[in-house]
């Protein structure tokens, strides 16, 4: 499966419809519905986060020693 290649070249599943390199993740933020969250892209490009996927991206993001900030602060995660 496509997944299991990438995955060794930073790549991570963060949605049915989407992979995303992990190094490409400049924010991730709520989204409008406030209940999930989204991934600013350096692109520009957001991408959702689907709920079951949430705590394993927060995971791979901390092992690459990206550290979360609280809900207070304006972005979710910090490099």
């Amino acid at each position: 499966e496509l997944e299991v290649i990438l995955s060794d070249w930073g790549f991570f599943r963060c949605h049915q419809s989407y992979l995303i390199r992990l190094e490409d993740i400049q924010e991730i933020v709520p989204n409008s519905f406030g209940q999930t969250y989204d991934a600013v892209l350096v692109n520009g490009v957001t991408v959702p986060i689907s709920r079951s996927k949430t705590q394993a991206l927060r995971e791979a993001l901390q092992n690459q020693g990206v550290r979360f900030l609280c809900r207070k602060e304006r972005n979710y995660f910090s490099l």
